[in-house]
């Protein structure tokens, strides 16, 4: 972004985006089309989902938040956790609203441990083209 803007986009990060990161979300912002943003707006203001949460009680759940996130404060995902019991809430001190480009690998980490945690069975395609479950997730 042109050198008058790095403040705008800086407001909602943390202080160690990188410019890589930043000309992304431009890129990003850039290829919405511009009708997405009144309608999201309009749904945005009025979402609250936090009555549904109980349907997480029966899968693992992390919930990360940028400890500099000024968009969507790290309060509000620990108002999150306190619905979800058995829910892990983990902040990042110096990262902001943008924190999957801001702490990408631990992000990524992050994931694949939540992703460790879940039994997903194997998906197997038969030679009619119908895909299978196995039931012990080993192919059969």
């Amino acid at each position: 972004p042109p050198p008058i803007f790095a403040p705008l986009w800086r407001f909602p990060t943390g202080p160690d985006l990188t410019l890589v990161a930043v000309a992304s979300s431009v890129e990003m912002v850039r290829a919405t089309p511009p009708e997405t943003f009144p309608a999201f707006i309009g749904t945005f203001l009025g979402h609250n989902r936090l009555q549904t949460l109980h349907r997480l009680n029966d899968v693992p759940v992390t919930i990360l938040a940028g400890g500099r996130d000024r968009l969507t404060p790290a309060s509000e995902s620990a108002r999150i956790s306190e619905r979800v019991p058995h829910a892990q809430l983990q902040i990042f001190p110096r990262a902001g609203h943008m924190l999957p480009l801001e702490r990408a690998p631990q992000v990524a980490s992050v994931i694949a441990d939540v992703v460790d945690k879940v039994r997903i069975p194997h998906l197997v395609t038969t030679g009619a083209g119908h895909d299978l479950a196995s039931s012990d997730g080993v192919k059969p």
